[in-house]
C-alpha cells in the first residue's frame, strides 16, 4: 500500500517499463507513422452519421414547408368562405398550394402536400364540417377532381422542376466553359503580344545587322579597286621600262594579268552597282520610255554601232519609275541583246509595249543565240552565267531585277536556244495625278549575298 503513494499521499505514476506506459507509447508510434488510430475509425462513423443526420434534416424541412403551405392555403379558403361557400371550388387554394410545392420543394413533399390539401379539404371546407365521410355525389366528384388535377400538378411541376434544374446546370456549364475560352483567349493574346514583341525586336536586330553587313561589303568591294590598281599599274610599267629585256613568256604573263584585272575591275563595278541597287534611295516619277530609250541608243558606246539594229516602237507609255534606274536596266537588256549573238550575225532588237489597264509591259526582243530553259529559272540570280563565250560577270541580270522590284514592277524571260529571247519589264502606269514616291531601302532578302 505505502509503495503506491507518494510522501503526501498521491498515487505514484507508473514505472517506465510498465504495461500502461508501453501501450502510451505503441500508440504514439502509431500516430506518428501515419496509422489508423482508434480515434480516426471513430472519427468516420461520426461524420457519417452527421451527414445522414443533415440530410433528415433538410427532409423533414422539405415536409414542414409543405405543411405550411397547405395551411395557409387552408386559412386562405375558409377566409373566403363567406363569399365562396362550402360547395363552389372547396380545393381551390390547395391546388396552388401543390403548385407552390411542387415547383420549390420536390416530388414526395408535393405528394405530402397533395395529401395534406385531400385530408384538409374534406375536414375544413366540404360539408358535413370536421368529418372525413362524403355524404354527396358532388362531393365525391369534387375529391376525384382534385385528385387527378393535383396527380397532373405534381407531374407538371416536377416536369418543369428537373428542366428548370438542367437548365440551370447547363447554364453554369456553359459559364464555366465561357470563362475558360475567355481565359483562353486572355492567354492567346498574351501570347500573340509577347511573339509580336520578339518578333519586332528580332526584325529590327535583323534590318540592322543586314544594313551593317551591306555597307561593310560595299566598303570591302570599293576598297578592293586600290590594289586591284596598284597591280594593273605595276605590271604596265614593267611592260614599258623591261620591254626590250622580257622574253615571249613574260609579255604574255603580263598581258594575262592586265586582262585578270580588266576583268576583275568589271567584277567590282558591277558588285557596286548591284550593292548600290540594294541602298540607294529611289525617288518614283513618271518617265518618258521613248526619250529615254532614243538618248540611251545615242549617249552609249556599246550600242552606238548597233543603233540602225534597234527598233523602237514610236510612242512608248509613260512609266511610274525611276529615270537613273530604268537606264541602267535598259543599257543591261539591250546591252545583252546586241552582245549575245552567233558568228557573223548582225544584231536586231525589238522594243515595245503592252498597256494593261494601270500595267505596262515592256518588252526586249533580240536575234541572238537564246537561252537554255534548264537555265532560264536561275537566270535573274547573282553570278549566273550561261554563256561562257562571251564576256561578263553574271551580275547584270540581277541588277535588272532588284532595281524593278524596288520600283513596283516584275520582271521575266521567254527564250528557245538558236532562236532570240524576249525579256520583258512590267511597270505601273504614270498617270497625271501620280505623285512622286520614295522607296526606301529594303531588301532583307539579299543578306547573304557576297
Amino acid at each position: 500500500m505505502w509503495g503506491d503513494s507518494d510522501a503526501l499521499g498521491r498515487p505514484k505514476a507508473p514505472a517506465p517499463g510498465g504495461a500502461q506506459n508501453l501501450e502510451h507509447l505503441g500508440a504514439r508510434r502509431v500516430q506518428r507513422r501515419g496509422y489508423p488510430t482508434m480515434m480516426n475509425e471513430e472519427a468516420l462513423p461520426r461524420s457519417k452519421s452527421g451527414e445522414r443526420s443533415a440530410r433528415v434534416g433538410a427532409a423533414l424541412a422539405r415536409y414542414a414547408a409543405a405543411a405550411i403551405v397547405v395551411a395557409l392555403a387552408g386559412v386562405a379558403r375558409l377566409s373566403l368562405d363567406s363569399f365562396l361557400g362550402q360547395e363552389v371550388v372547396p380545393f381551390s387554394f390547395f391546388y396552388l398550394a401543390v403548385a407552390v410545392t411542387g415547383w420549390w420543394l420536390g416530388f414526395w413533399p408535393t405528394i405530402f402536400a397533395s395529401l395534406l390539401g385531400l385530408i384538409g379539404g374534406m375536414w375544413l371546407i366540404i360539408p358535413p364540417r370536421h368529418s372525413l365521410m362524403i355524404h354527396s355525389l358532388r362531393s365525391n366528384m369534387e375529391v376525384l377532381v382534385y385528385l387527378f388535377v393535383a396527380g397532373i400538378i405534381t407531374f407538371l411541376m416536377n416536369s418543369l422542376r428537373k428542366a428548370r434544374t438542367q437548365a440551370l446546370e447547363r447554364q453554369r456549364e456553359l459559364e464555366l466553359e465561357i470563362e475558360r475560352r475567355r481565359q483562353t483567349e486572355a492567354a492567346l493574346r498574351r501570347s500573340e503580344a509577347l511573339l509580336e514583341g520578339r518578333v519586332k525586336e528580332r526584325t529590327t536586330e535583323l534590318e540592322a545587322t543586314v544594313d551593317e553587313l551591306k555597307r561593310f561589303s560595299y566598303a570591302i568591294i570599293h576598297d578592293m579597286r586600290a590594289p586591284l590598281r596598284s597591280m594593273r599599274g605595276f605590271a604596265e610599267i614593267i611592260e614599258e621600262e623591261s620591254e626590250a629585256t622580257l622574253t615571249s613568256t613574260s609579255q604574255e604573263y603580263l598581258r594575262r594579268i592586265e586582262v585578270a584585272c580588266n576583268r576583275m575591275d568589271r567584277l567590282i563595278r558591277d558588285s557596286l552597282s548591284y550593292n548600290r541597287a540594294l541602298l540607294t534611295k529611289l525617288p518614283l516619277q513618271p518617265v518618258d520610255l521613248s526619250k529615254l530609250l532614243r538618248e540611251l541608243c545615242i549617249t552609249y558606246s556599246n550600242l552606238q554601232p548597233h543603233q540602225a539594229g534597234i527598233h523602237v516602237q514610236e510612242a512608248l507609255p509613260s512609266v511610274l519609275g525611276n529615270e537613273p534606274a530604268l537606264t541602267q536596266c535598259f543599257s543591261i537588256l539591250l546591252g545583252n541583246a546586241v552582245k549575245f549573238v552567233g558568228p557573223n550575225v548582225a544584231p536586231q532588237v525589238w522594243v515595245w509595249a503592252d498597256r494593261n489597264d494601270l500595267r505596262a509591259i515592256i518588252s526586249v526582243r533580240d536575234n541572238g543565240i537564246g537561252i537554255p530553259a534548264s537555265t532560264q529559272r536561275h537566270l535573274f540570280g547573282i553570278f549566273q552565267r550561261h554563256d561562257r563565250k562571251h564576256e561578263g560577270t553574271g551580275i547584270g541580270l540581277a541588277i535588272v531585277r532588284k532595281l524593278v522590284e524596288r520600283m513596283g514592277g516584275s520582271v521575266g524571260v521567254e527564250s528557245e536556244e538558236g532562236k532570240g529571247s524576249r525579256f520583258w519589264l512590267e511597270l505601273n502606269v504614270a498617270t497625271a495625278a501620280t505623285p512622286v514616291k520614295q522607296v526606301e531601302v529594303a531588301a532583307v532578302e539579299e543578306a547573304s549575298v557576297f
